[in-house]
């Protein structure tokens, strides 16, 4: 997501806003909304918001029947 966590106001209309997760070896470049090398020293660095949309990953066969 391009925007702060703290710019949000409303929850998205499907899905989830998460933050708070770390990275270990990587860092999150802000300007090109990648992955990049880790600084020097710098162990853990903080992930951006990221939005969850759902999305179905099989058909109920059926109804009310749970495996």
């Amino acid at each position: 997501m391009k925007e702060h966590f703290e710019d949000i106001q409303t929850r998205p209309v499907d899905g989830c806003y998460i933050r708070g997760l770390f990275l270990e070896g990587a860092r999150w470049d802000a300007e090109k909304h990648l992955l990049g090398e880790s600084r020097p020293k710098e162990l853990y660095t903080d992930m951006a918001t990221m939005w969850l949309i759902p999305a179905g990953n099989r058909q109920v066969l059926l109804p009310f029947v749970f495996f």
